[in-house]
C-alpha cells in the first residue's frame, strides 16, 4: 500500500503513541495526523484528505458518533475505523449502526498490529467498492444534508 495518510482523534497520549507505534511500524508510510479533541479532528478534516480516519469512542468535547456524522458530511468516501477501551458489544454495535466501518478494542492494540490490519482493511475494502462503482457506473455517496 502506497503513503497512508490517517486522521486520528484521540485525547490519551499513551493511547496515541501505541497506535503510532502500531501504524508506523510496519514499514510501510503512514502519515498519522493526531487530533486531541472533536473540534481540532474536524478542523483538520476541512483543511487535508485523508485515507482512513481512527476515532476514540470517548473524547473531551464528544464522541465518536459525531464525529461519524461530521465525516459523513464533510468526507462521505472516508473509511473509519472507531476505537474504545471498552469492549461492551452494544458500543460495538452502535459505532457500526452509526456509520463506522469497523471497530478495534484499545486493549488489542497494546502487543498487536490489530489496528494497523484494520484500517488497511478498510482502506482497501473502501477502495475496492469505489472501483466497482467506477466500473459499473455508480456515482460516489453525496454528503448527507444537516437535519
Amino acid at each position: 500500500m502506497e503513503n497512508l495518510r490517517v486522521l486520528m482523534a484521540e485525547d490519551n497520549p499513551g493511547d496515541a503513541l501505541l497506535a503510532r507505534l502500531d501504524l508506523e511500524g510496519h514499514g510501510e508510510n503512514v502519515d498519522l495526523t493526531i487530533a486531541n479533541s472533536c473540534a481540532e479532528f474536524v478542523q483538520r478534516l476541512r483543511e487535508h484528505e485523508y485515507d482512513c480516519a481512527v476515532l476514540d469512542f470517548h473524547l473531551p468535547d464528544g464522541d465518536a458518533d459525531a464525529l461519524l456524522q461530521a465525516i459523513r458530511l464533510l468526507a462521505p468516501e472516508l473509511p473509519t475505523v472507531v476505537m474504545s477501551g471498552c469492549d461492551d458489544q452494544d458500543v460495538v454495535t452502535q459505532t457500526l449502526r452509526n456509520g463506522g466501518d469497523d471497530f478495534v478494542s484499545k486493549t488489542h492494540i497494546v502487543d498487536s498490529d490489530e489496528l494497523w490490519q484494520r484500517v488497511t482493511r478498510t482502506v482497501m475494502r473502501h477502495r475496492q467498492q469505489r472501483m466497482r462503482r467506477r466500473m459499473s457506473g455508480t456515482p460516489p455517496a453525496a454528503p448527507l444534508a444537516r437535519c
